[in-house]
């Protein structure tokens, strides 16, 4: 991931276990300001990625996507 500048970035959870046939990755980041990009490689199906800014939470499933701390989500 890349946090541009002038950005404010939390990591809210982070976890990773290996209990089960499949490692389950849960990421939740904040995002108050700024801009993050990120490349987020498909995982398991009970694995999650979300970034929450002041209005918008976007779920991120192996792709590419811009999520900007205004709310607005960029994915290609």
């Amino acid at each position: 991931a890349k946090v541009l500048e002038n950005s404010s970035l939390s990591i809210d959870d982070l976890t990773y276990d290996t209990a089960g046939s499949e490692p389950v990755i849960s990421t939740k980041l904040g995002l108050s300001k700024g801009k993050i990009e990120a490349y987020v490689r498909k995982t398991s199906a009970q694995s999650s990625y979300l970034v929450q800014t002041p209005t918008t939470t976007a779920s991120i499933r192996g792709t590419t996507f811009t999520v900007y701390g205004n709310g607005s989500v960029l994915v290609w």
